[in-house]
């Protein structure tokens, strides 16, 4: 294994500066914030105080029109739908999210998740669906690249919706619908969704297809003024915009020509508008009839309607003949009649509702807050969406962070509040899970403590080719049966433990005998194997070795196999330069599956070797840890390290929000103790020159104990944190690496 190469990392001191005073935090965490990329104070203000207004909006995504439109058939002709998952926590969130939500529409759901017959769709599974009565399928978390399998599927009369967040191939199969974030037409903000997400926004869409301005254009307006009195004032600029489901489909904006020599005293500096500029614009006439056109019939959206309307009404009456009479929305109403904040202007309504807006007192940029107004109103009126998002969280928050996926942008927002909302969760099974992870725990839930206690036993189910057990536990009202499936669950990732075990000490040899170090990826079959932890070990393998790791289990003339790599490998291209030889494969680019036929690995093997000697160079391949400050013991302390916690929910270290990683030079150790059931872990006591002392902990590096001695002298990264056991806090240092000092 090569040596971690540790970077220290050093942004601008003036930057530091400017962030620590604008948001009134100390330099440490200014540097941390800097070193993610957050490196201006209204992005570090948005990173630090996550909102759920600023989810996107699902209508962004492709194709979510076409899918909604066909489950409002089969609300409407009460068909019967197959939800087809997958096996792991993300899948069966997905399930969850999904089932509840049809179920409440009287849908009869059900659901399937593979097991034996591998990862995606399966003709034979079709095949009996389809004898069964079934005419829509829905997948979640996967379906992108079953061409095959959909179009089986359209030959029975069976529709598909696809939705999945892995990396669609060149062609699309021929679904229904096929929402993916990460589809090369794409127009979503934000591309790295887990597949529950996915889900969860098509779900979230149906929904507002309830809505009596589903799927209707409407044109929001607004115009800026030379003062408040419409038969002695006059209309500047105008700016509208057409949006559908909150989408934007059109804009139209435009300066006005004043009649008058001059505007009113520091009307210019208001709208940062210069009466050169309004000088030179169209006359009166020419933008209304333009802007009249523009609104057509449909329906208006203001803020404010008696006064925007009662200035245009002048114009239209005098260009045009009339006056406006197509219905409108009126925002301030809105605002009036639901919510008592302390104004009603747009500019204070937008600060209430947390709206970003740069610029204010401009016709096109206020339209466009507008519609962002009305959509936040909206979903505060509407109480079955803000249940449904509240009521899910829960599960979002679970199938994110068992996916690693980048823990930014939607993501965080989702986890940061999932992770709020999981001990008021109202789903039976999930609650008891908790409560059994949590039985000797005191502290708040954090993204590491999901991801290493619960995750596990959720995946365990799967692992052992029983996911329907984890699914039903997220399903079940029943706390009867919740109890029996997690007695279950228990005992299952028990066996999976035991597998895992078993899985590693026959990989490990078979490892060294057919790999070299030099080799720049590494490629392993076994025969005879039980599969389920195969993607474990080979992650455990990548963070041996910093290499791509594909492992494979050969079974008569099929393997089956999963592939993970560090940043920097895209497996899936990878993958693609060898798809000839492939039957099935997919994934992402740091995980993936495969299946092979058994003749063709040897093939296999030495072009995808050949491929990594290409694009892995020798300086990608030496792991690094990223250090965001050298800081001294006498640094530390219990504010300092909960001013970092509002840095959660923290991804990997790979990851692009990984646990803050700190630098302490020059510490001798005087105590050394191996700790856990069975020594894995080790707890080390040390001092600084001025006598100031640390617990540390090395987790799962039992094996390294050799190599401490009491009274040497180290060097450390980690991250501190606060331990919670039996209502006493302490602080305590998790170990990324030492060194000798």
């Amino acid at each position: 294994m090569l040596p971690i190469r540790w970077k220290v990392q050093h942004p601008p001191e003036e930057l530091v500066e400017k962030i620590s005073r604008s948001l009134m935090v100390s330099p440490l965490l200014a540097r941390v914030l800097i070193n993610r990329g957050v490196n201006d104070e209204k992005t570090a203000r948005d990173f630090l105080n996550p909102r759920l207004t600023n989810l996107f909006n699902p209508f962004l995504l492709p194709d979510i029109g076409k899918a909604v439109k066909r489950l409002r058939q089969a609300i409407e002709k009460k068909e019967k739908v197959l939800v087809y998952g997958d096996r792991d926590t993300d899948g069966i969130s997905a399930i969850c999210v999904v089932v509840r939500t049809l179920q409440l529409f009287g849908l009869l759901v059900d659901y399937y998740i593979p097991s034996d017959e591998g990862y995606g769709l399966n003709k034979e599974v079709i095949r009996r669906y389809h004898e069964q009565g079934i005419n829509l399928i829905l997948t979640v978390d996967c379906g992108i690249s079953a061409l095959e399998e959909i179009s089986f599927a359209n030959q029975l009369g069976i529709d598909v919706i696809v939705t999945d967040h892995h990396e669609p191939p060149a062609v699309l199969p021929s679904a229904v619908a096929v929402i993916d974030p990460k589809r090369t037409d794409s127009h979503y903000p934000f591309p790295h969704l887990a597949g529950c997400s996915v889900a969860f926004k098509l779900m979230q869409a149906l929904l507002y297809s309830f809505n009596q301005y589903y799927d209707e254009p409407i044109v929001a307006l607004d115009i800026e003024t030379t003062g408040l009195n419409p038969r002695m004032d006059e209309v500047i600029e105008v700016g509208a915009a057409v949006f559908c489901n909150g989408v934007i489909q059109d804009k139209f904006h435009s300066l006005v020509k004043p009649e008058k020599a001059t505007i009113l005293p520091g009307a210019e500096e208001k709208h940062h508008l210069k009466m050169a500029d309004l000088n030179a614009a169209p006359e009166p006439a020419e933008v209304i009839k333009r802007l009249a056109d523009f609104i057509g019939n449909r329906r208006i959206l203001l803020h404010n309607a008696d006064f925007v309307l009662g200035f245009l009404n002048q114009y239209w009456e005098k260009y045009l003949a009339r006056t406006i009479d197509n219905d409108y929305i009126d925002t301030l109403l809105i605002a009036r009649q639901y919510f008592p904040f302390r104004s009603y202007s747009l500019v204070v309504l937008a600060e209430d509702l947390e709206i970003e807006s740069k610029i204010f007192h401009r016709a096109l940029p206020d339209a466009l807050t507008v519609i962002e107004a009305f959509r936040i109103l909206q979903e505060k009126q509407d109480r079955r969406l803000r249940f449904f998002l509240e009521d899910n969280l829960d599960v979002l928050c679970l199938g994110t962070i068992a996916d690693i996926m980048p823990l930014v942008s939607e993501n965080r927002i989702l986890v940061h509040f999932g992770l709020e909302k999981l001990p008021q969760t109202r789903k039976i099974g999930l609650r008891k899970l908790l409560d059994w992870c949590q039985s000797e725990r005191s502290s708040a839930w954090k993204s590491r403590y999901i991801s290493w206690n619960v995750v596990p036993l959720l995946n365990a189910c799967g692992r052992m080719q029983k996911a329907t057990i984890a699914a039903e536990l997220l399903l079940t009202d029943n706390p009867l049966r919740a109890d029996e499936l997690l007695e279950e669950i228990i005992s299952l990732n028990e066996s999976r433990r035991e597998l895992q075990a078993f899985n590693s000490r026959q990989f490990q040899p078979l490892l060294k005998s057919c790999c070299k170090d030099d080799d720049k990826i590494f490629v392993v079959t076994a025969e005879g194997l039980e599969h389920g932890v195969t993607g474990i070990l080979a992650g455990q393998l990548v963070r041996q070795y910093n290499r791509p790791v594909i492992l494979l289990i050969a079974e008569g003339e099929k393997a089956v196999g999963a592939a993970r790599a560090p940043n920097g490998f895209d497996l899936v291209k990878a993958l693609e330069s060898t798809s000839d030889l492939l039957e099935k494969y997919g994934g992402h680019r740091s995980a993936a599956g495969l299946t092979i036929a058994v003749k063709n690995i040897e093939e296999f093997r030495r072009r995808i070797k050949a491929y990594a000697e290409k694009v892995l160079t020798e300086e990608e391949m030496a792991p690094v840890l990223w250090i965001d400050a050298e800081i001294t013991l006498a640094e530390l302390n219990p504010g300092i390290v909960r001013e970092l916690e509002w840095l959660e929910p923290f991804g990997g270290l790979e990851s692009e929000n990984p646990s803050p990683q700190f630098l302490i030079r020059n510490l001798q150790l005087i105590e050394l103790s191996r700790v856990g059931v069975n020594q894995q872990h080790i707890r080390l006591r040390l001092r600084d020159s001025q006598n100031n002392l640390l617990t540390a902990f090395f987790w799962n590096r039992g094996a390294d104990w050799k190599n401490f001695a009491q009274g040497m002298s180290l060097d450390i990264v980690g991250q501190p944190e606060i331990n919670i056991w039996q209502n006493k806090e302490t602080l305590q240092f998790i170990l990324s690496d030492v060194a000798p000092a």
